[in-house]
């Protein structure tokens, strides 16, 4: 199982059940993907990489679960959801919360992207 999937352990931002429910209700097809990225790599250019594994399509919501080290920003957690945000133009949910793992070394994360649409 990877880290990070939905409700598989406690995050630092509480995911409301209700927010899952009616994301899940935003389309009836559902595209997953996961990419590790190196502390080389921006989170931008992680989403764009895992974001091309998956079919063209402008997507009603998603889920991102962001499994990273402690050291990981707010920065960053808020340009992971604008980026998000744009690849829906605009549109619709996004839930995204991280996982925090000392194993992870600086920089170091597993992105696990689920978009849902029609």
């Amino acid at each position: 199982m990877l880290p990070g999937l939905l409700f598989d352990r406690p995050t630092l931002v509480g995911v409301d059940r209700s927010d899952v429910r009616a994301l899940l209700n935003a389309g009836y097809r559902a595209w997953s993907t996961a990419v590790y990225s190196p502390p080389s790599e921006d989170c931008i250019e992680a989403i764009a990489r895992a974001s091309a594994n998956l079919p063209p399509f402008t997507p009603a919501g998603a889920f991102a679960w962001i499994t990273s080290s402690p050291e990981f920003s707010i920065g960053e957690f808020d340009t992971i959801g604008q980026t998000l945000w744009k690849r829906m133009d605009h549109q619709g949910s996004v839930i995204y919360a991280p996982f925090l793992d000392p194993s992870y070394a600086e920089g170091e994360r597993l992105l696990s992207l689920t978009f849902f649409g029609d």
